[in-house]
């Protein structure tokens, strides 16, 4: 495995590419010992209905986009990354434990909101890390890892979450608490096992301290980089939160204690097929790995709005797990592919408002369908999304083949 990540720096790069992924690994098992039983949280202990848990999460959700739009920016204008990446990381580890301290839909919401915006401050300077110590012809293969890592670390933080469960009593707020643990562990990742080379900013070419970033600069992106923010834009409709899943699997009978096994499950087809899939894609073709990952999330939803039984639940969430796996570092590599890598900060920054716009309008509209028309219905809506999604991306693909090449980049980029 280790072969694939090509280094063109220092030996001090390998590391820090290491890092970055067990520091991700961390990151998701604090989250996932949250999020796994926060949904039957909100409705038996806080009795929020499904319309106000879709604004409540797509609010959150969305201002990480946000944050992540800055911090990327950010991280060009100074031409560092890991300056952001302390603070969100810091951020993550304070915020945490107050779930626990949960009284009231207010009081979730502002922690909810505020655990989201520290996540999106550490996430657009790390996919921008990633992309200045690897070379263009392993993109794929290095967010894959990342990815793959990531995932695994949401079947450790779930697990947690449902062993926790089981031994308290359904003790949601201690599983809350507990979730500090691996938060500050990715602290310490960070400070020892992150120490990236400051040659390897591309801005860093330039004698100047910091750069400004005008609006003038968006026009150095390539074509491709814009139908990609349109058909991700339509993509990220269909990915609202797994709130929804989990509300879907407990109306079919699904015990709350075990609704981490969900996430569980949905993760580890990630942490499996991230890697293989990224591999896949720089050595073959990216544009078929994306293709195909379209086709899964299409049958993921037909399959979960049609599901009245788990093991219906269980196979759309199979089927979900195979499509996040096979594109969720495919989008990033895509993104930096079609990036000036002095501007990958920005690049990664436009993609997450994008994104996050997306997200807040998907959970807004899943928690009304659902509460209008049933959860059925909300899978049906995120099916007709993905379809629009394909369509832009055959267009792109397919009808503009210059936008993206087949095969990636032949020549090698450095950072």
């Amino acid at each position: 495995m280790q072969h694939n990540i090509n280094m063109t720096f220092e030996p001090n790069n390998q590391v820090t590419l290491w890092g970055i992924t067990w520091m991700s690994f961390l990151w998701s098992v604090s989250s996932l010992m949250v999020f796994s039983v926060l949904p039957a949280f909100l409705v038996d202990e806080l009795k929020i209905g499904h319309a106000d848990i879709g604004i409540i999460e797509g609010l959150a959700i969305s201002s990480s986009f946000a944050s992540k739009f800055f911090s990327g920016v950010l991280s060009d204008v100074y031409k560092t990354r890991k300056p952001m990446i302390m603070i969100g990381t810091i951020l993550t580890a304070v915020i945490k434990p107050l779930f626990a301290l949960c009284s009231g839909p207010y009081m979730l919401f502002g922690i909810r909101l505020t655990d989201r915006i520290a996540k999106g401050i550490r996430s657009s300077p790390t996919d921008a890390l990633i992309a200045d110590l690897s070379d263009a012809k392993f993109y794929a293969t290095n967010f894959g890892l990342r990815q793959s890592l990531y995932m695994g670390g949401e079947v450790v933080g779930a697990l947690l979450a449902m062993v926790i469960m089981l031994l308290s009593n359904n003790n949601y707020r201690l599983v809350f608490a507990l979730s500090l643990v691996p938060a500050l562990m990715a602290i310490g990742v960070l400070l020892w096992g992150v120490r990236p080379n400051p040659a390897s900013h591309p801005r860093n070419r330039t004698k100047s301290p910091y750069q400004r970033i005008r609006l003038e600069s968006l026009k150095e992106f390539s074509p491709a980089f814009w139908w990609l923010l349109v058909a991700f834009f339509f993509l990220y409709l269909a990915r609202f939160s797994e709130a929804f899943l989990s509300l879907k699997a407990k109306d079919v009978g699904w015990s709350v204690a075990y609704l981490p096994v969900l996430f569980i499950l949905d993760n580890f087809i990630q942490a499996l097929v991230a890697l293989p899939a990224g591999r896949y894609a720089d050595k073959i073709s990216r544009r078929l790995m994306l293709g195909a990952g379209v086709v899964l999330m299409v049958a993921a939803q037909a399959t979960l709005s049609y599901a009245s039984s788990i093991f219906g639940v269980v196979l759309g969430i199979i089927l979900v797990g195979l499509h996040m796996g096979a594109t969720q570092g495919l989008i990033k590599a895509l993104i930096a592919q079609a990036t000036p890598p002095e501007l990958r900060g920005t690049a990664f920054s436009s993609f997450f408002v994008v994104g996050g716009f997306a997200i807040f309008l998907a959970n807004t509209i899943a928690g009304h369908i659902s509460q209008q028309f049933g959860l059925s219905a909300t899978f049906v809506a995120g099916g007709f999304f993905t379809l629009i999604s394909g369509a832009i991306l055959y267009f792109a693909f397919y009808k503009q083949k210059q936008v993206i090449p087949r095969t990636p980049l032949s020549t090698t980029q450095s950072s």
